[in-house]
């Protein structure tokens, strides 16, 4: 598994009853789809209990949907309650329960999970776990955070005018006779203009860039009504 997204559900205490989004996880797993064709279902994970239990009467019902979606589904399981020294996680299979030739119930079996971290990640948990004996939270300083959209839009621009600003020079150098010819470094840069339509003038350039500005509202309005509609579903089902 390379690939994961998260699907609202709801589930009663004490009860073998589960109540699961099907629009969200049909709308996440076309996005999913979009950007990786190759990319499909294999099953689903969740989380331990506060028991640190990691199967549950209720595992059965998310089985019999997710076996709806894929062969033989994958059950991982993560372990956080926190109640032994490692985050542990576990992957189950099932096995169907057959008395009398019909099949009752499902029976879980427990398979082997190798975890694989890339760099990144590694280096992430290798700090959390060495840096745990360090100065408190609250003496702690923020070396760094993420940008906003207005800042790495405003770096993005500033980088294409440098980059605008050396091939000019670059161009006049070669008219005035300074730097020889480059045939390479010309047909690069014919590409670039040609694979770019930028517009012929100003109001044209102002025109384009409100549409993508307006591109990028949509966007952020689209997420925040997904939100919405994710906690208006969570409320529906615990009304339910």
């Amino acid at each position: 598994m390379t690939e994961c997204f998260a699907v609202p559900f709801q589930e009663k205490v004490n009860e073998v009853y589960v109540a699961i989004d099907l629009k969200y996880h049909k709308h996440m797993y076309s996005f999913h789809r979009r950007n990786n064709k190759n990319e499909v279902i294999v099953g689903w994970y969740t989380t331990s209990t506060a028991q640190g239990q990691f199967i549950t009467d209720n595992t059965s019902l998310m089985y019999d949907f997710y076996s709806k979606e894929c062969d033989n589904p994958v059950h991982i399981s993560v372990d956080t309650s926190l109640l032994s020294d490692n985050l542990s996680t576990r992957g189950f299979v099932s096995d169907p329960l057959i008395v009398g030739g019909e099949a009752i119930a499902n029976k879980f079996q427990e398979v082997q999970v190798d975890i694989v971290m890339n760099e990144a990640e590694s280096t992430c948990l290798y700090h959390m776990i060495h840096n745990q004996e360090g100065e408190p939270w609250s003496d702690s300083a923020v070396v760094s955070s993420l940008p906003s959209s207005a800042i790495s839009v405003e770096k993005s621009i500033i980088g294409l005018q440098k980059t605008l600003d050396s091939i000019q020079a670059y161009v006049d150098d070669v008219v005035d006779g300074k730097v020889p010819p480059s045939r390479d470094i010309g047909v690069a840069i014919a590409d670039s203009l040609n694979t770019f339509s930028a517009p012929k003038n100003q109001s044209s350039i102002q025109q384009s860039l409100q549409t993508k500005v307006q591109d990028l509202l949509m966007v952020s309005y689209l997420t925040t009504l997904t939100q919405t509609q994710t906690v208006i579903s969570e409320k529906l089902n615990e009304i339910l």
